[in-house]
């Protein structure tokens, strides 16, 4: 049996409590128990670390709590609810991060402005594309566009990646994909980029919900799948001409 210090306080003084809490995964033949009796709780505003070697139970106590599969038996109570009562509108509420509105304001106006001097630069880009020979014979500093591209590409792949998180292959299928599909001309791919980009990462994200409901899958596991194929197929097509 495992008690957490907090656990004897009442549930409804308790951000997270579980009440004789066994986590595991069971099958039609097999019932395996990772961790059993856990009582734990967690006040309002305290910082948890769960520290463990692999396969202790870390991964799927997590899971468990977040109710992305079933306890094997217990309780665990959000805010003096039980887990099991609530609907996903509130699970989503309960549980959700929600930044800061003006840290989420201050982060679209520096993309977006860091955005619009990249695209202002797109006949270059293109110029560019051909060879940096081609683009300083056409009037382009080829120097100082590619230390521009280099600082701007770096600022808008870590700054969004810092507030979103990392999703592969969005950014190499995408720009690929649209430049067989629809132009090289980089005045027309960037802004389909950037919109197709969107498109496809909302649509990773909807498959990853529905397809294993109610485990949720990664929406960069569903892009992985997408962009590792795509890229072999881009790399092979290459190597035959």
């Amino acid at each position: 049996m495992m008690t957490v210090p907090g656990a004897e306080a009442t549930s409804t003084d308790l951000a997270l409590q579980t009440i004789e809490l066994s986590v595991g995964y069971r099958s039609r033949r097999v019932r395996q128990v990772v961790l059993d009796n856990l009582n734990l709780g967690v006040h309002p505003g305290e910082l948890v670390c769960l520290l463990g070697p692999n396969g202790i139970g870390k991964s799927t106590l997590l899971r468990t709590l977040a109710r992305m599969q079933p306890a094997m038996s217990g309780f665990i109570e959000l805010g003096g609810c039980d887990l099991r009562r609530l609907n996903q509108m509130d699970l989503a509420r309960r549980l959700g991060v929600v930044f800061d509105y003006r840290a989420l304001a201050m982060f679209v106006g520096l993309v977006i402005g860091a955005a619009i001097l990249v695209v202002r630069r797109a006949r270059l880009w293109t110029l560019l594309a051909v060879g940096e020979a081609w683009a300083g014979t056409r009037g382009g500093d080829v120097r100082q566009l590619l230390r521009f591209g280099y600082i701007a590409g770096s600022f808008l792949a870590a700054s969004t990646v810092a507030l979103t998180g990392p999703i592969g292959f969005i950014g190499l299928v995408v720009p690929h994909l649209v430049r067989v599909r629809i132009s090289a001309d980089d005045r027309v791919l960037m802004p389909c980029t950037f919109f197709f980009g969107g498109v496809l990462l909302a649509s990773c994200d909807a498959v990853g919900r529905v397809i294993l409901a109610p485990a949720e899958v990664p929406a960069g596991a569903i892009t992985a799948c997408i962009g590792g194929p795509y890229l072999m197929w881009l790399l092979r097509r290459r190597v035959a001409r």
